[in-house]
């Protein structure tokens, strides 16, 4: 019972990580080409919004579950999956915007991710102590 309530969790956990990759990864993409000064009509082919959905989606479906189960497990999913994709998402699209290949941008994204998540992880710790009644004394 506690194993299939894991993978539900743990399956649920990644399709969030991937949608949020997903839309992360289009929108940052989208930002940083209108900035680059491209025009509009190049960014409203869906071959753009796919490539960079779809490498959005695995970066998130597979770091998502990850990241939460080993770092942020007191961190509010929203927060554990919305910031670690938008960090990722951010570093991936400047990485590749510099002309990296898309190695370089996937490592960039895992170390933004994994940065982000460190980070949640150091707040909510903190958020936690300042919540302890104060002891005796």
């Amino acid at each position: 019972m506690l194993t299939r309530r894991l993978l539900v969790v743990t399956s649920v956990v990644g399709l969030l990580g991937g949608a949020a990759g997903a839309v992360g990864g289009a929108l940052v993409l989208a930002a940083m080409s209108l900035v680059a000064g491209s025009p509009l009509h190049g960014l409203l082919q869906p071959a753009f919004f796919g490539v960079a959905g779809l490498i959005g989606f695995v970066h998130g479906a597979v770091l998502g579950p990850v990241l939460t189960w080993a770092l942020m497990r007191d961190v509010p999913l929203w927060r554990a999956i919305g910031e670690t994709a938008v960090a990722a998402s951010a570093v991936a699209a400047v990485v590749m915007f510099s002309g990296f290949s898309l190695i370089a941008a996937s490592a960039g994204a895992f170390a933004a991710a994994l940065l982000a998540a460190g980070r949640l992880k150091f707040s909510a710790r903190r958020k936690a102590r300042a919540e302890l009644p104060p002891g005796p004394g």
